[in-house]
């Protein structure tokens, strides 16, 4: 159903030492993808909630994903699902998050699962 389908493609250099990849929101609702460059593929499960507003919920999700992906010894599936719980805060809240919310998100998301 192409009516629930939406890319947001956003490139995101690292430092010449750390691996490079393209972030995507992909399925509205179906949670999140990563593509490592070494070939892993993950799939983020969607934090469950009820969502009273999208604005900026996709801007928090990158934000949190580039966030946590640049702390050091992160790993990418941690940082994806970092940004699920960001993103998923703003779409809980009226407005944008704050640290609060995005905990109190992070212990409601579940892990993501690596498929390949």
């Amino acid at each position: 159903n192409l009516s629930r389908v939406q890319f947001h493609p956003t490139a995101f250099a690292a430092d010449k030492d750390r691996e490079r990849f393209l972030i995507s929101e992909a399925v509205r609702g179906e949670g999140a993808v990563l593509l490592t460059a070494g070939g892993e593929f993950w799939h983020q499960p969607p934090t469950p909630g009820t969502v009273v507003n999208t604005v900026g919920a996709g801007d928090s999700m990158v934000a949190g994903f580039v966030a946590m992906s640049l702390a050091p010894r992160s790993r990418l599936h941690t940082a994806l699902m970092y940004s699920a719980a960001c993103g998923a805060a703003t779409a809980f809240t009226e407005g944008l998050a704050d640290h609060r919310g995005i905990v109190a998100a992070a212990r409601l998301t579940p892990p993501p699962q690596r498929l390949a």
